[in-house]
């Protein structure tokens, strides 16, 4: 899942990230879709080499859609996991490598976010349940129609490794692969490695140690271009950590605010508090609203994102090398702060709340002085972290009173909106009160009216119809109360249907707030697999369709049911003594009488910190190792964490059904084999007290049900795994199966090179013993087409000419002339990764633009205020002017500029003349005795780059009518106060743009002198000075003394 609100935040600060994926358009022919030839040229114009699957991110829309009907049987789920492959595979077109990876056994770390997630969505659905029986049983009393009791839902807690269920899924993916490389043109020439859920690791993190391994190896080609599909934020990350600059994510399109459409008619541009309660406009012939569309996906260029990071942590005058790679991997590392999977996020920082832009110019703030960068290759400097958690601890006092300032702007905000929301519902009442007043004949004829439009719509199309009555209902689905709709009386046809516009006015009763609401939604909607609301979703969808007034009820109740009432702030973190109600509260310790305790959890929270930055960079480095408490100390407490233990020990993964014992509740315990499940129900188990059915779930300030802290008790791991053991022997071989370590797959055509290698294979080890015995053979990156590693036969393998079968119910299939051919594939032994561009490797042409860089702000999107920390150290962010792209485009046209295609940055044309003045050293450009405590300029041409970094030293006047650039009218005192004179006015503009971005100086030698006549030279103030001689800035004295 990765860290929340992280993709919301990216794409919206760095917008140009992300672009829209053009997918060929579907030929149908008498009904049956003609499939497409993904040998042809890619039409997003970009061929690309390899394409990797997170498959878990597929397999759950594929069992449980939250946009489709639920699929009728795990049959047909397994089909739409084929088909969802086949659209992305037809969108990427990959022409070497195909990586499909399920989630296998994770790390202890990880095991506990599943069990919360697990615990929690069982827990939901229990309530839900029993909700439902409530109304069922108050319906029934009242004599009110009621639809047909459902079967249990299907459970998505097995989408889980070890389970019978993934078991299947498994063995039909194998025949897809079969069948894909024999009957697609577009597969003919590709490689396929399928790692499956018996194979330990998360899915994206096997296939980053794969590309990691692979591009260690002699013969990988360094400028192949990846695609990895995945909806979790972390991909980004871990595709930055992989130092590939040809690097795209593919996503589905995920839509923010007022984007994702209003919940009352589903179109966009308003929320339902606006809406009018009116049907999509049929735009087109086939427009229609009962139709429904796949969604789109989008590019995540992380190449693009290197070019903005490139300009946004960009350092001047650094003691040490700037190093664009090593800057990266910080960036990832102080992502890791505001939270993950792994460990919770720190008090006083949130990403809604600008905490990675603060942690941004923190680390720019501070880097100069820290010696060198935070990590390497994966290893963290603790020493040099404690002085980023020193300056934030410093800051935390003020970040806490802000976030309650906020709070308070906000709950009067809401007060307000109740006010108005209650004011027009008594004008609603009024309405109708008037509208009782109508004479009968005026109903009848309005009652006249509509039959006779129903009428003409049922001649010429009933869909019309259906949109008028699913809009009608959609209205009421979010206007009517539980309770007032209990009370409401049966429609016996008689009265008349409700007026769209009279429910759209409707709802406003339940619009608490949620302009807002949707305003600071999260990037990453509560997960498919944390909760079951998804499922409930899809089942009220089809309800309006149906008119099934039932689910309304369920609806609204479940709704309420999940609605959190504000709880009283007991923590009260903008008050003095918040560090001891904290941890009273969240820990249980006393400050004083438990201060080493509080110490362990900073220990720990390090050692979290170490585990979660190796994890990104070389894999598992301790698969037993996970963080022993629910909440997150605070900065101001990790101190002095250089000298702390976090050294990891390697452990080892738990099996399967382990694992399963470890994450799931009782309630899914029938995936398990009956010995297993017994132990979690089982009055005298030693484990029971790991099964709770109810527990605590602490909200911790937030507002939404699936961001609260599930407080379940950690599971002791060596009580669990001895008592698996004494009921180990009673499985059988189908149970043991499950329960064991596969291997990973390479599949290929039997023409292709690698295809001949395992043949050869075949023809030498025929029989099952040979097999299993065989040494294998070694294939090289240069002969592989870029993949090394090793190469076995196994007995079960689908050999040429075979035939292959599926048995998949209605989706049986069989192939009768097998041309695919397989292999174990054995990964390379581990080496360390490389963090930095390969030799040979050719960077793309920049696709950023000056107004791209300029467009960078800080990220308000959260309402947060920034800390006070400024690139060059200073503190407080002084008034900038602040200008469009368009004024930016009109800036550039005033000034003369030259530059060329193939140059990243651009250059502005000659400055004014200088005003002369007698100083010192002489006769000087721009200077006079009274400022002689300044720098020398430089002595050769001024170069300006468009890198976007945030230095404090320019800002653009827009009240300049010839678009002049000038300096600040006060010392700015960040790191290029050395070489520039700040009070030179625009003789020697500084060229900038109104959002008070800077352009430091880039390339191997920025005062290199040109020879081209548009660009002026500085001018010398005489002989430099030496260390001894030279003046130091003169800070500027405070407001009240310039008063």
């Amino acid at each position: 899942m990765g860290v929340p609100s992280f993709y919301r935040w990216l794409s919206e600060k760095y917008p140009r990230v992300v672009s829209d994926v053009i997918e060929a358009e579907r030929v149908v022919v008498d009904g049956v879709e003609v499939p497409t030839d993904t040998s042809q040229a890619n039409p997003n114009a970009v061929e690309y080499d390899c394409l990797y699957l997170d498959m878990n991110g597929l397999i759950h829309p594929c069992c449980h859609p939250e946009d489709k009907p639920q699929p009728a049987s795990e049959e047909e789920m397994i089909a739409n996991v084929f088909q969802y492959i086949d659209r992305i595979f037809g969108m990427v077109r990959p022409r070497r490598l195909l990586y499909m990876a399920i989630d296998g056994v994770a790390p202890r770390a990880k095991m506990n976010q599943q069990r919360s997630r697990r615990f929690r969505a069982a827990q939901e659905m229990s309530q839900r349940k029993a909700k439902e029986n409530e109304i069922r049983d108050a319906w029934e009393k009242e004599g009110r129609p009621l639809p047909p009791i459902k079967g249990d839902r299907w459970d998505h807690n097995v989408i889980t490794p070890g389970t019978p269920f993934m078991a299947k899924l498994s063995q039909a993916l194998t025949f897809y692969v079969n069948d894909r490389i024999t009957s697609d043109p577009g597969w003919a020439d590709v490689q396929v490695i399928y790692s499956d859920a018996t194979v330990p690791g998360e899915g994206e993190h096997k296939i980053m140690q794969f590309i990691r391994q692979q591009r260690a190896r002699p013969g990988y080609p360094p400028n192949l271009r990846h695609v990895v599909y995945g909806m979790d934020a972390d991909l980004i990350m871990l595709s930055l950590a992989t130092h590939e600059p040809h690097f795209t994510i593919i996503r589905e399109t995920v839509l923010f605010g007022k984007q994702k459409g209003c919940h009352t008619c589903g179109q966009q541009g308003h929320f339902a508090a606006d809406c009018q309660g009116k049907a999509k406009t049929k735009e087109t012939e086939f427009d229609e609203t009962t139709a429904v569309k796949d969604s789109p996906f989008q590019f995540l260029s992380i190449s693009v994102l290197r070019e903005y990071l490139a300009s946004e942590l960009y350092v001047e005058d650094l003691p040490f090398q700037w190093d664009l790679e090593r800057v990266i991997d910080d960036f990832v590392f102080l992502c890791f702060f505001v939270g993950n999977d792994f460990l919770p996020h720190l008090p006083s920082l949130e990403i809604r709340e600008g905490a990675l832009d603060d942690l941004i110019r923190l680390y720019k703030a501070k880097l100069p002085l820290l010696g060198g960068y935070l990590t390497n290759a994966g290893e963290v400097n603790l020493s040099r972290v404690d002085v980023i958690f020193d300056e934030i601890g410093m800051q935390e006092p003020e970040l806490l009173r802000r976030r309650h300032r906020q709070e308070e702007r906000n709950k009067r905000r809401q007060e307000q909106q109740e006010r108005d929301r209650q004011s027009k519902a008594d004008a609603l009442k009024r309405s109708r009160s008037e509208s009782a007043l109508l004479g009968e004949d005026d109903k009848e004829r309005r009652k006249k009216s509509r039959r006779s439009d129903i009428a003409a719509d049922d001649a010429g199309s009933s869909v019309s119809a259906n949109q008028a009555a699913a809009s009608d209902l959609r209205a009421r689905l979010s206007s009517v109360s539980p309770a007032a709709s209990a009370e409401a009386p049966v429609d016996n046809g008689k009265e008349e249907a409700s007026d769209p516009s009279t429910a759209a006015a409707e709802v406003l009763a339940d619009n608490d707030t949620e302009a807002q609401e949707q305003e600071e939604e999260d990037v990453v909607a509560p997960s498919s697999s944390s909760s079951d609301e998804d499922e409930v979703l899809a089942d009220l969808k089809q309800a309006a369709a149906h008119h099934d007034e039932y689910a309304l009820f369920v609806k609204k109740a479940v709704e309420e049911m999940n609605r959190v009432p504000d709880a009283p702030d007991t923590l009260r973190f903008h008050e003095q003594g918040y560090k001891d109600r904290y941890y009273k509260a969240k820990f249980g310790y006393d400050r004083t009488a438990n201060h080493d305790e509080i110490v362990e959890i900073a220990r720990c929270y390090t050692q979290g910190l170490r585990w979660v930055m190796l994890y990104y960079y070389r894999g598992c480095q301790s698969w037993e190792w996970f963080y022993p408490y629910h909440y997150a100390p605070f900065a101001s407490d990790l101190r002095n964490i250089d000298q702390f233990d976090v050294q990891l020990t390697l452990g080892k993964p738990f099996s399967p059904l382990s694992q399963l014992m470890g994450v799931l509740p009782a309630a899914s315990s029938h995936c398990l084999p009956p010995a297993y499940r017994d132990l979690m129900t089982r009055s005298d188990s030693p484990i029971l007290h790991f099964y709770p059915e109810d527990f605590a779930v602490d909200l911790n300030g937030k507002k939404w049900a699936w961001q609260a802290v599930v407080l379940l008790p950690f599971i002791d791991q060596n009580l669990l795994l001895e008592t698996l053991e004494t009921v180990r022997p009673t499985l059988n071989d189908v149970e043991k199966a499950r329960d064991s370590t596969g291997s990973d797959y390479l599949y290929t055509n039997a023409s292709h090179v690698v295809g001949i290698e395992i043949s050869a294979l075949y023809l030498k080890h025929k029989t099952s013993a040979e097999m299993l015995n065989s040494a294998g053979t070694h294939i090289a990156g240069d002969k592989s087409v870029g993949v090394t590693g090793k190469l076995k036969p196994y007995p079960k393998a689908a050999l040429p000419s075979s035939r292959v079968t599926l048995n998949l119910g209605p989706f049986s299939r069989a192939l009768s002339h097998n041309r695919a051919i397989s292999a174990i594939f054995e990964h390379p032994a581990p080496v360390e990764h490389r963090c930095q561009l390969l030799p040979g490797t050719v960077v793309a042409e920049p696709v950023l633009k000056p107004e791209d860089f300029s467009s960078v702000t800080s990220f308000r999107r959260y309402g947060g205020r920034s800390l006070m920390f400024d690139a060059g150290g200073g503190r407080g962010r002084q008034p900038q002017a602040k200008l469009s792209s368009a004024g930016v485009r009109m800036a550039q046209h005033a000034l003369p500029t030259r530059g060329s295609e193939d140059d990243r940055y651009r250059y502005y044309g000659r400055p004014s003349e200088p005003s002369y003045s007698y100083t010192n050293y002489g006769r000087q450009a721009g200077y006079d005795d009274r400022r002689s405590n300044r720098q020398p300029y430089p002595p050769s041409s001024q170069v300006y780059s468009n890198s976007g970094n945030n230095y404090a030293d320019r800002r653009y006047q827009a009240s300049d009518d010839v678009a002049a650039y000038s300096h600040r009218r006060y010392e700015s005192y960040s790191s290029r106060d050395q070489y520039y004179d700040y009070q030179s006015g625009s003789s020697y503009g500084y060229n900038s743009y109104n959002d008070g971005r800077r352009y430091p100086q880039r390339g191997p030698d920025p005062y290199q002198a040109r020879d081209d006549s548009r660009y002026a030279p500085y001018v010398p103030r005489g002989p430099p000075l030496d260390d001894s001689r030279r003046p130091q800035p003169q800070r500027r004295p405070p407001s009240s003394a310039r008063r």
